[in-house]
């Protein structure tokens, strides 16, 4: 029955619209304590609002090359594009780059190398 069918929608919009009024009250929570901690630090001189936003774009890029990495096909393009030397540099840096670098070093090595 059509009728029925539009009240379930209806109904399971209404309960969407409920869960996400309590994620999002659940986030302000959340970033009123980051806030307040945020200032307790800084307050103490562990260290400053600043330090954090660096540290925390830090991590994305690291997150995000460690993804790059791990792929094999990027890796390996990564490796051409950069060169043999760095390759390996990057392979010490990080265990994480260093494995996705890893499972393409014998294509690597066929194209890099004499």
């Amino acid at each position: 029955d059509l009728e029925r069918g539009m009240a379930h929608v209806q109904s399971a919009i209404r309960e969407l619209g409920h869960r996400n009024h309590g994620l999002q009250e659940q986030l302000k929570a959340h970033a009123e304590e980051q806030g307040a901690l945020c200032d307790f630090l800084s307050t103490v001189g562990l260290f400053t609002y600043a330090d954090l936003q660096s540290h925390r774009h830090a991590r994305r890029c690291h997150l995000l090359v460690k993804e790059v990495f791990q792929v094999q096909e990027l890796s390996m393009q990564m490796a051409l594009l950069t060169g043999w030397s760095s390759a390996r540099h990057l392979m010490a840096a990080s265990r994480e780059v260093g494995a996705g670098i890893r499972d393409a070093l014998p294509e690597l090595s066929a194209q890099l190398l004499p």
